[in-house]
Formats: structure tokens, sequence, C-alpha cells
């Protein structure tokens, strides 16, 4: 009897534990995609690309809440004056590092969508060059306050990997708006 008992706790535990790795715990992810940054009517930027990683903790009720590092880069296109395209070299790079909370809504489908903000710090650099007889270099640094808001929808591989498709709106000190649309990928464990 003692055997038959501790069997069916045994497996009892093990569901438990099993079920709850699938709904709740720690994470790590990666992610990366396009970037859209605009800074002015003036300057045109060619789309660049994201990339970055995360750790974060994961709660049955939807709640989650994650430290995130990333880095965005765009080359430049052209600067308008006046109706004439100057040729422009350089590019703008930005690093972060976010605080993020989402809250996954509570669809019962095989795609669970969410929604999420974060808050941090960001540096950001641009580098411009003017191409042609007068020879122009510009710098700016800037660090600061960042903020960025996303949704996406994250489709569940196995217990333990979540594919993800999100938007992500950032915008840091320099006032610029970068607009991501990323593929990641999170392992719980």
């Amino acid at each position: 009897m003692k055997n038959i008992l501790f069997i069916c706790s045994a497996i009892l535990a093990l569901t438990y534990t099993t079920a709850v790795k699938a709904d709740e715990g720690f994470y790590a992810g990666a992610f990366g995609g396009a970037n859209w940054l605009d800074i002015s009517s003036h300057v045109e930027m060619k789309t660049g690309f994201l990339v970055g990683g995360s750790i974060g903790c994961k709660w049955c009720n939807g709640l989650r809440v994650e430290g995130e590092l990333g880095y965005r880069r765009n080359k430049l296109n052209h600067f308008k004056v006046d109706h004439e395209k100057l040729a422009l070299s350089g590019h703008v790079r930005t690093w972060s590092y976010m605080a993020n909370a989402f809250y996954e809504l509570p669809i019962d489908f095989c795609l669970k969508p969410y929604v999420g903000a974060g808050v941090g710090y960001a540096n950001q650099r641009a580098n411009m060059n003017r191409i042609n007889e007068d020879r122009v270099h510009a710098k700016n640094n800037k660090n600061g306050f960042a903020y960025q808001l996303i949704a996406g929808v994250a489709y569940p591989i196995c217990d333990t990997i979540d594919l993800d498709l999100e938007y992500r709106y950032f915008r840091g000190r320099e006032h610029t708006n970068n607009n991501s649309v990323a593929l990641g990928m999170k392992y719980m464990f």
C-alpha cells in the first residue's frame, strides 16, 4: 500500500510540475527583425534592423515581466533641402536596456495575443557625412530615458518553446520614432 501511495504521489507531483512549467516560470528569449526610423521630414532613412534578448518571469494569470537588451541600426539615405536631395552616408544606432511588462489576453486559441510596455535607458548615436564636394561631418550622441509599446502573438511550438511575431514602437531621448516588426523565440525553464 505504501508503494502504491508513493507512486501515485510521484506521478501527481510530476504532472503538477510539468503543468506549472508550461504556464509559469522563468524564460529566456531572443528576437530580431526590421526597423523603420523616422527622424524628421528632411532626413530619409533606409530600412534597418533590430536584434535583442530578454530574461523574464511568467505567471499563469497572463502576466510576465522581463529585462531586455536591444540594438537598432539604420543607414542614412538622403537629406532634403528645398526639394533637393543631398546624398548622405552614415547611420543611426541605438542600444536600449528596458524593463518590460506584458499581459497575455485570455483567448482560448492556438495563438496567444499579448500587449506590453517598457521603460528604460537608451544610448542613441547618429553619424552623418555629406557626399559631394562640400564635405560635412556631424555626430550626435544622446543618453537617457526610453519607452516602448509592444503588441504581438505567440505560438507555442511545444510546452517550453514559444515563437513570437510582434510590433514594437520605441522612442528614446533623440525623439526618433522607431517602428519594428520582429520574430522571436522564448524558452521556458
